[in-house]
């Protein structure tokens, strides 16, 4: 045996053993074995894409972006090199890229389910729930019972319009998302009647699902004998006297006591228990009223304008997801501010209000978020002003939820509730929806707010 081959063997020897480390959780010992093979046999493809997985595993996505660029030279044929490129480069230059790499993987193996699977979120930035969806099938199609997969094509389903087909796997949310803190041992609700049963619902991510969603509860509530609501803190002045509605609790660190319930369900399964689709949208009614002191205490607060007065919020929750993609700066609505005779009032809340300068906004605004204790607060704000401009936020659905005319700032791909390429939608029939053309590109959007906005101040002017 030569040099040259006793060095390979034992370059394999070491392989096996990082790659039997890995699999038992031992990481950084499976790391050190990886590097010693390399160092035998430098060009040895399986364990530099090996070294590459676990680097990203490791969070160090740009040692591992460059380890799986060598495995790509090193064996350009290999898909699963290509593959752990896109891993790599998701981390480091964000979906766009990697997307180019998980595609060439799926061109060297059409069926390699691992790559398939990923182009479809990698793309969503680019072409959105149509490519998505088109990838997600592809993906299913390979591996049926992947609810990943499953509940990707859901979501693009959900946006394209197509909600009877998705409601049955939007479900997988609960799994995949575990949004909601505890474990409910009671049955699961199924939107049979259950006469003296007492159904819990309770809400998952988003403060404005609540408000969105809200209208089903006395539709539940008519085939059940009592129904509860937990909610998040903030919104249980909003929601305790809403119809249909026996108590509400503020979620605790510990669940309700099973006594308190027989059945539950999500708060956003309601629209699929009753098979919702486009154009069954329940009536936005009833509406989740503040208190009436609490209505007559902003009513002090703001007196009355002669001007259009205009609620603005230009940022939701830094902590979703979403929020890189839904959120503007204050600057980028820099050309509301030179319509005359408006009266600006800010509900800005978190970082983002600290944007609130003559700079970035060069017309007077009057900042009331840092006011606004809880949603009642909000809510009746909201009730006190003539239109509302918007991000998709909880605050453009309570606007919505309350009846108040609210011109919505949408990004290329929003949030599937919105639907795509509409103006309007099924939800609320007081809300305008302005759609971003290109991807962060908001100019287009709000130099349309500025036109709707100088209209409607024409109106109130002409009384």
């Amino acid at each position: 045996m030569t040099a040259t081959d006793r060095d390979d063997a034992a370059a394999s020897h070491l392989l096996r053993e990082a790659m039997a480390r890995h699999e038992v959780g031992a990481t950084d010992e499976a790391l050190a074995g990886y590097r010693r093979a390399l160092g035998l046999r430098p060009s040895l493809a399986a364990a530099l894409r090996s070294l590459a997985h676990g680097l990203n595993l490791s969070g160090r996505p740009d040692l591992a972006e460059r380890a799986a660029g060598r495995a790509v030279a090193c064996d350009p044929a290999d898909p699963v090199a290509h593959a752990f490129r896109g891993y790599a480069t998701l981390g480091v230059a964000g979906a766009r890229d990697a997307g180019r790499w998980f595609r060439r993987a799926v061109a060297l193996a059409p069926a390699y389910f691992e790559a398939v699977s990923n182009v479809a979120p990698a793309i969503g930035p680019d072409e959105g729930p149509p490519g998505t969806g088109r990838w997600s099938s592809r993906a299913v199609a390979i591996r049926a019972e992947s609810p990943e997969a499953r509940f990707n094509l859901a979501n693009a389903r959900l946006a394209l319009g197509r909600w009877a087909e998705a409601w049955p796997d939007h479900e997988l949310r609960l799994a995949l998302q575990r949004s909601y803190p505890h474990t409910l041992p009671k049955p699961r609700w199924n939107g049979t009647a259950a006469p003296g049963a007492t159904l819990l619902v309770h809400d998952e991510i988003g403060y404005g699902d609540v408000f969105n969603f809200a209208r089903y509860l006395p539709l539940a509530r008519a085939r059940v004998e009592r129904l509860v609501l937990e909610v998040k803190p903030g919104l249980v002045p909003i929601m305790q006297t809403f119809p249909g509605v026996d108590r509400v609790y503020e979620r605790r660190s510990a669940p309700l006591p099973e006594t308190d319930y027989d059945l539950h369900l999500p708060l956003e399964s309601l629209p699929g228990v009753f098979m919702t689709t486009p154009d069954s949208v329940p009536p936005n009614h009833p509406r989740p009223l503040p208190p009436a002191a609490t209505l007559r205490r902003w009513a002090e607060v703001l007196g009355v304008s002669p001007r259009l007065r205009v609620g603005l919020v230009w940022a939701g929750s830094p902590d979703s997801g979403l929020d890189r993609a839904r959120s503007c700066r204050l600057a980028d609505l820099e050309s509301l501010a030179s319509i005359e005779d408006i009266e600006w009032i800010s509900l800005q809340k978190g970082p983002a209000a600290s944007q609130l300068t003559r700079r970035s906004f060069p017309a007077p605004v009057r900042d009331l978020g840092i006011a606004l204790a809880d949603f009642a607060d909000t809510a009746a704000l909201l009730l006190h002003l003539d239109v509302m401009v918007s991000v998709d936020t909880a605050v453009a659905h309570l606007a919505g939820a309350l009846g108040r005319r609210t011109l919505a700032l949408l990004s290329r791909w929003p949030a599937w509730r919105w639907l795509l390429d509409r103006s309007d939608t099924p939800w609320y029939d007081s809300v305008e929806l302005f759609r971003q053309r290109d991807t962060g590109d908001w100019s287009i959007p709000v130099a349309a707010v500025r036109a709707r906005l100088a209209q409607l101040r024409d109106r109130k002017r002409t009384g």
